[in-house]
């Protein structure tokens, strides 16, 4: 650190911490979903400035929104069924939504067996959060703009892979993205044509079968369609149990081994 930075030392106050919502059915009345953006609010889960919280083994049924986690760090969503059993497709709004700064945030073992508009979103300087071990009817992956950067989405069963990189936002918000985004094993069906890659800059796209290989492209991506057999194939959990191999009394030396 140097003096001429101006740098800044911040607390970190979570309102809320080390609290969960578990073992739950929360079902709304299944009237017909209202226009985009005019959603009547049945919304499920709604979550800001907590930290190492959880949510799981929870179903929702017909919601606009089902979790929405804002400004929210270190939190574990797992085990989430999302179903419309009394709505047409698209049944919501927003599936599982990472928004307003949330960080390094892990969703999983989750099943989306609807449409919404947004299925996976990452939002509003979203960082590192990880979406993973999942499965949707026809996943899309929403990154909503506002600087959205870092997230990875990796072991998935997309579905039908139609509507996989429909992003929305306003466009005055800038790119869909920042950089860095990265999409590991995403395994698809039902579509006879995959829709065109999406422009976002330095993402890493491996394992999506069906796109050309590059090393390099205008938005120096790298994108390698491993058909089958990646290794590993949840690239979080391999980076986690590589991490925490990694004990104080590991040295350099043996790391770079």
């Amino acid at each position: 650190m140097k003096p001429e930075w101006g740098a800044e030392l911040w607390s970190f106050e979570p309102t809320v911490e080390e609290v969960g919502i578990e073992g739950l059915t929360i079902e709304f009345p299944g009237v017909p979903k209202k226009g985009h953006l005019s959603e009547e609010g049945f919304n499920a889960i709604f979550t800001r400035t907590i930290s190492n919280c959880w949510i799981s083994d929870i179903e929702i049924l017909d919601s606009d929104n089902a979790v929405n986690m804002q400004r929210s760090n270190f939190c574990t969503i797992r085990r989430v069924v999302c179903r419309a059993p009394k709505r047409q497709n698209p049944s919501g709004h927003h599936a599982f939504w990472a928004t307003s700064g949330s960080q390094d945030c892990l969703y999983t073992e989750f099943d989306i067996q609807t449409q919404f508009i947004h299925d996976l979103t990452v939002e509003g300087r979203a960082t590192g959060n990880v979406f993973m071990n999942g499965r949707g009817q026809a996943l899309n992956f929403d990154h909503h703009r506002n600087m959205p950067y870092e997230n990875l989405f990796t072991n998935l069963d997309a579905g039908d892979a139609a509507r996989l990189w429909e992003s929305s936002g306003q466009a005055e918000r800038g790119p869909h993205t920042g950089v860095r985004t990265t999409f590991w094993n995403i395994r698809h069906s039902g579509t006879a044509k995959l829709p065109k890659l999406p422009p976002f800059m330095q993402a890493n796209i491996i394992g999506v079968a069906g796109y050309p290989a590059a090393s390099s492209n205008d938005k120096r991506q790298w994108i390698e369609p491993v058909k089958e057999g990646l290794s590993p194939a949840n690239l979080y959990e391999a980076q986690l149990a590589r991490r925490t191999a990694l004990t104080p009394a590991t040295k350099p030396s043996d790391v770079a081994k």
